[in-house]
């Protein structure tokens, strides 16, 4: 269990009179102290999961031609279309997705990296 990345939620700080002190090993990923009941710290804790998660995503920002918008349904199902526009020649994309996703976009001819 060494190797796995870890959260460390504490919940309940509503009932401390003082500020948690706590020690712990180095690899913990990250400690939370929240109250689930008053909300306390619930975006923090939010926030380390989406950090957590988000380390093996990449953004880029994207340019398809009108002839090549057969590609845009693979794009539409694999990544998250943070922006969109149009233009004459085709349309520009901003998007989000995992590393090994956003590689194989990367190495279609028919697409312009931004």
């Amino acid at each position: 269990m060494e190797d796995i990345p870890r959260i460390v939620c504490f919940n309940k700080i509503d009932l401390l009179n003082q500020k948690p002190c706590v020690l712990l090993e180095d690899e913990v990923l990250s400690k939370v102290f929240i109250s689930a009941k008053n909300l306390m710290n619930i975006n923090e804790l939010i926030h380390q999961i989406q950090l957590f998660f988000e380390k093996d995503f990449k953004r880029i920002k994207i340019f398809i031609p009108h002839q090549d918008f057969k590609i845009l349904d693979f794009i539409y199902k694999n990544c998250e279309v943070l922006n969109s526009s149009y233009t004459p020649q085709g349309m520009t994309l901003d998007i989000q997705a995992q590393i090994s996703i956003i590689k194989k976009i990367e190495n279609l001819k028919e697409i312009k990296i931004l």
